[in-house]
């Protein structure tokens, strides 16, 4: 029997023996969640770049899950949580949900049902993309090597990408395979050489769609409509989402302070909440935060949270499809990993 079906099985004689509503109550006594949502995506094949499996929730799921959360939880905002934690309230059953990025499809799937639903959300906005047609380097690197393989041509590549693709080894794995190994590549690369090589793949795909591209994150016109509602909140995930531990002290104060400076001028709230983009932080960084404006910052690493927990390091729970695409598997997400 295949991991995932075991995996299945395994939830579905956990939730009849009650297991875990039992690690609920134990897990959640003096703890909140933190969840962590990238995309909502209906159908990920649609998309005009390769989505990775961990990258998405379809709608369906989202419901399901968001659903759940309100009958069992305190839904509060990531600001109040972290005001609740600074000032020692109780945090037992509490949950915050939490986007990252700033994609489209948070505006067209997530925002609608959480009007539908009066739960409160935050957004973590890579505000120097909010607006472009601008992608993300990763699904730059995705795009290409995904339009190379169909072709049948890796020779295509932008020489960058090409030397990484044959030093890596997987030449002859699936396209999935190689945009993953691709991809963990480029991010142990220096800043400059990974500015250098994603330029090269921009282009690459520029002269392919003839200047033409499908806009997949967020603008300015959105943000504004859902922060309108009251129940969407925003914070910074930088300019462009750069890795912060990379970055010398001067970039990263820039990247801090204006990110955060944006998102108050255009959507005229006070904002003190930062995503560290893929995770990555560093002493430094957590020691530079408070100057820069920031009152508490979520991380990628899985955890609960308590009134004992640095602000600067709130632990999440990621949530992805592949993991959790039934009540059950969202539960063993939760109480189990």
């Amino acid at each position: 029997m295949p991991a995932s079906k075991i995996k299945q099985s395994l939830a579905a004689l956990l939730n009849l023996t009650g297991w875990f509503e039992y690690q609920s109550r134990q897990k959640i006594e003096g703890n909140a969640l933190i969840l962590m949502y990238h995309r909502v995506l209906p159908d990920p094949v649609q998309s005009p770049v390769p989505v990775p499996a961990g990258m998405y929730v379809t709608p369906d799921s989202l419901r399901v899950q968001l659903t759940y959360l309100k009958s069992k939880y305190d839904v509060v905002s990531l600001q109040d949580l972290v005001q609740h934690l600074q000032s020692g309230v109780d945090v037992s059953r509490c949950c915050a949900i939490t986007f990252d990025d700033g994609w489209l499809d948070n505006y067209l799937y997530a925002y609608p049902l959480c009007c539908e639903l009066n739960l409160p959300i935050t957004i973590f906005l890579t505000t120097g993309f909010i607006g472009t047609a601008k992608w993300f380097w990763p699904e730059e690197v995705a795009w290409c090597i995904s339009h190379a393989s169909k072709k049948g041509k890796t020779s295509l590549l932008p020489a960058g990408l090409l030397d990484i693709l044959n030093t890596t080894g997987t030449e002859r794995g699936s396209v999935a395979e190689k945009i993953d190994s691709i991809v963990e590549s480029v991010k142990r690369l220096n800043p400059m050489r990974r500015a250098e090589l994603i330029e090269g793949c921009t282009e690459y795909r520029e002269a392919v769609c003839k200047g033409k591209s499908e806009r997949l994150l967020l603008n300015w016109d959105e943000v504004r409509e859902m922060k309108e509602s009251g129940l969407v909140s925003f914070g910074s995930h930088t300019i462009s989402h750069v890795l912060l531990d990379q970055l010398h002290r001067q970039e990263l104060q820039h990247q801090l302070t204006v990110s955060r400076e944006q998102l108050e001028m255009e959507t005229g709230d006070h904002v003190e909440l930062l995503a560290y983009p893929n995770g990555n932080f560093s002493q430094e960084v957590i020691e530079m935060l408070p100057n820069c404006g920031y009152k508490a910052a979520v991380t990628t690493q899985r955890g609960f949270v308590n009134n004992t927990t640095h602000p600067f390091e709130l632990p999440r729970i990621a949530i992805h499809d592949d993991v959790s695409h039934t009540l059950n598997l969202f539960r063993w997400r939760l109480f189990v990993r």
